[in-house]
């Protein structure tokens, strides 16, 4: 039985939408619990993360259906990471791994941002 075609939000090539938004250096293309994450820098030293999901009926099956979010994070220095570290952890209680993701940086950096 032949093998079904990979679809591409199930490989980690980048799609040319995500060339053309990122800069070629540091872009990493992951699949983890069935979504698939690229993560990058654009020329403004932004952070971009998105997440695609595909939703099939089977894995065997495309039923054409996939949703995308997106997140930019503004370059910020390291006194502004930390007030927003401070603000996303005391006042909307998100974890130090759900802030990390969000700012593009380690859950360890997000841990010594709370001890300052």
């Amino acid at each position: 039985m032949a093998k079904p075609p990979s679809s591409p939000s199930h490989s980690t090539a980048l799609l040319p939408s995500e060339a053309a938004m990122l800069l070629p250096d540091n872009i990493s293309v992951s699949i983890r619990g069935g979504k698939r994450i690229v993560e990058g820098y654009n020329n403004e030293g932004e952070k971009i993360v998105i997440e695609t999901t595909i939703n099939n009926v089977s894995s065997n099956t495309n039923n054409g259906f996939r949703s995308q979010s997106m997140t930019i994070c503004d370059k910020l220095t390291v006194e502004e990471r930390r007030d927003l570290v401070h603000e996303m952890y005391n006042e909307e209680g998100l974890t130090q791994t759900e802030i990390a993701k969000r700012l593009g940086v380690s859950q360890k950096t997000i841990s010594n941002d709370l001890l300052s």
